[in-house]
């Protein structure tokens, strides 16, 4: 989590005591939220030239009081959860909070944990399977909580990712807000360009809601709309998604 070689994890904990992990039974050490934020500040202090001994000598306290991590305690938990493969202890902190609305649980807890996850693989925290193995967990666990919604029965919107954008959680998550609305509506995930205009073109849909997760360029995002538009005039377009809110 935070890239620092785990060899000389080892040694600094073994020559300079300024670590506190914790064996389990199986042998191996587990590292608590403190350490993590321990080893932060030698990162950081090391990066700004200071010598090892010296950081050392200041001892576990005062680099506690550094707050060098982006993270929060509660995040730093949260990741340790997906990289263990928590999902029941995860499942539980999710269903506890679900209060209020159905759409603004997803926009208050489900939504959030898509973006640190994505940030944290991005920063090398999670590794590839961790993530994907998470995201794989949230789709299952999300189509389960929309199945109290009534189906839809009558022309909807059909939610997909952008083509050749393989992040589906963001649309995934637009579609369970419109089944909690009673909004007709599909999930298809990512569908490439030409799949996406055929389908269309069948006529059974209102809308399409494409999610863009990565950076697309205005022509990009004009030309898929025209597409769409040319194979159902009529229908509607539009788009949502993380790449759009931070543009």
């Amino acid at each position: 989590m935070t890239g620092i070689p785990s060899h000389a994890i080892r040694k600094w904990q073994e020559r300079y005591r300024i670590l506190k992990p914790l064996q389990a039974p199986n042998g191996y050490w587990r590292y608590t939220n403190e350490d993590y934020f321990v080893l932060k500040s030698i990162q950081q202090r090391l990066a700004d030239h200071q010598r090892l001994q010296e950081i050392m000598n200041m001892g576990r306290e005062k680099l506690l009081e550094d707050n060098v991590s982006d993270l929060s305690e509660n995040q730093i938990e949260f990741l340790n959860l997906v990289q263990s493969h928590s999902y029941s202890h995860i499942e539980k902190q999710f269903n506890k909070r679900a209060t209020g609305t159905f759409s603004s649980w997803v926009n208050r807890v489900i939504r959030p944990s898509v973006i640190l996850v994505g940030k944290a693989w991005e920063t090398g925290i999670l590794s590839v399977p961790e993530e994907h193995g998470y995201s794989k967990w949230l789709q299952s666990y999300l189509f389960q909580k929309v199945q109290v919604f009534p189906a839809a029965s009558k022309a909807g919107w059909l939610c997909v990712s952008f083509p050749g954008d393989g992040h589906e959680l963001s649309s995934l998550m637009h579609y369970s807000i419109l089944r909690s609305r009673g909004i007709p509506a599909w999930f298809c995930g990512m569908l490439p360009r030409e799949i996406l205009t055929r389908e269309v073109q069948t006529g059974k849909y209102r809308g399409v809601a494409i999610s863009v997760v990565l950076d697309q360029t205005k022509p990009k995002l004009d030309s898929v709309q025209r597409a769409v538009e040319q194979a159902s005039p009529g229908i509607q377009v539009r788009f949502g998604g993380y790449a759009i809110k931070v543009a």
